[in-house]
């Protein structure tokens, strides 16, 4: 039998946060990240980091009056003030330059396109200490703008719409969520191919560490490899989350 994993009476699915997510906190209802970011960071005196998080938030306020062709220029020292203040409020030192510059990827052609227009990765700056932080270091240095705009999923969609060309690289999943089987006492993700993507042709593209899921009574399931150990569950037979311990694939 297969049951949901329940942390304090909720059903644990993924988070958004990265790096070490408070699994068992309340949700927090706010109009306003920005406000309830700052409430924060005054509350733990992260005084440096809020300097970096009301600038984010003066920019985009002031972009978001602007018309499309300069608002991308505002959003873009947003997103970097933001990352300061998570990295001032983490901790982390880092350069203050940005870490990233242009790289001409033309050659002998002078016409400019998505394909030969780049970026190069330097080895110190926000976006390196940013990288390091989320446990994302990256083996190239240089990426066109072509590859960097195919890799984003929220315009992934309308980037493939564009260019006929390109097949769609990533699968929408649909009621994701860490469950528990009673028998094996193990514990592991589960989701569901979204309708549109539920092909033998997909299904042949998922990672490695995923493999179907027959017992999801959909034929759209599947389930990660890896999977860890509970040492115990609540008596409604839904498991509680107590200290896990890792097993090896």
């Amino acid at each position: 039998m297969i049951v949901p994993i329940r942390i304090h009476g909720r059903d644990l699915k993924p988070y958004k946060a990265i790096t070490a997510p408070l699994l068992g906190t309340r949700a927090v209802l706010t109009s306003s990240p920005w406000g309830f970011v700052s409430l924060w960071l005054k509350r733990e005196k992260k005084h440096e980091a809020l300097f970096y998080w009301d600038q984010a938030r003066e920019f985009h306020n002031a972009a978001s009056g602007m018309p499309i062709q300069a608002s991308p220029l505002l959003h873009y020292y947003s997103f970097m003030n933001a990352c300061k203040a998570l990295l001032k409020a983490k901790a982390i030192p880092f350069d203050e330059h940005h870490g990233l510059r242009a790289h001409n990827m033309r050659g002998q052609t002078s016409k400019i396109t998505l394909s030969n227009e780049g970026v190069r990765i330097m080895n110190r700056g926000i976006y390196a200490a940013l990288s390091a932080y989320l446990g994302e270091t990256e083996t190239s240095q240089t990426h066109s703008l072509q590859e960097l705009f195919f890799n984003l999923p929220y315009i992934h969609r309308t980037y493939c719409l564009t260019f006929k060309n390109q097949s769609d690289m990533f699968i929408p999943l649909t009621d994701c969520a860490y469950v528990f089987e009673t028998t094996t006492k193990q514990a592991f993700f589960r989701a569901h191919l979204s309708r549109d993507f539920a092909s033998k042709r997909v299904l042949n593209r998922i990672p490695p560490s995923f493999v179907p899921d027959p017992q999801g009574g959909t034929g759209r399931a599947i389930r990660s490899v890896n999977s860890v150990q509970i040492s115990r569950r609540n008596p409604s037979s839904q498991a509680d989350m107590s200290p896990p311990v890792q097993k090896s694939p």
